[in-house]
């Protein structure tokens, strides 16, 4: 991980990390340290790699839960273990989690490895769902407010598979 962005507000630095490698995980590590001390860190996922630069959705996602996280945090004089549990729950509510080190890499071959395949495997799954595959396309393409304006699509792709299933369940989000 390399630092791509930082910046300082109400006594933190808050600092952006993005993966200059295969091996790391396709999300951002935001940090925010207190006189050059770490106070907390979050996983943003990616919906891309950036092998030429950053998309622009996901610098969008990196900037809403930047300050969604600013807006919330009390002077840094203040910062204690009850400010980290708000600005998980803050911050999960954009698809953020609490960093932790990379899981090892999926093995070659493993369908879990690509999300092609695994969105090709869930469009097979829940296109009996809808009239058609085309219907079940556009579902998965189409903006949902439940998800915060994201399409099932992206929201699967920052890890809101639960949010996206609940969704399956209702019937007026399932177009004939």
């Amino acid at each position: 991980m390399y630092l791509y962005s930082h910046f300082e507000e109400k006594g933190y630095r808050f600092e952006a990390y993005v993966p200059d490698s295969d091996v790391d995980p396709v999300e951002f590590e935001l940090r925010i340290l207190v006189d050059g001390s770490p106070k907390a860190s979050f996983s943003i996922p990616m919906t891309y790699r950036p092998v030429f630069g950053i998309d622009i959705d996901d610098l969008a996602t990196l900037e809403m839960v930047a300050d969604a996280i600013v807006k919330a945090l009390p002077p840094a004089e203040g910062f204690d273990e009850t400010t980290i549990r708000a600005l998980l729950m803050i911050a999960g509510k954009h698809g953020a989690r609490e960093w932790r080190a990379a899981p090892p890499p999926p093995p070659p071959g493993d369908r879990a490895s690509s999300f092609d395949e695994t969105h090709a495997a869930f469009l097979e799954t829940i296109t009996p769902l809808f009239a058609s595959a085309e219907a079940a396309k556009l579902w998965l393409r189409t903006e949902r407010e439940e998800l915060g304006g994201l399409t099932p699509e992206q929201a699967l792709r920052r890890g809101l598979g639960p949010e996206v299933f609940s969704l399956l369940g209702k019937p007026s989000s399932v177009p004939e």
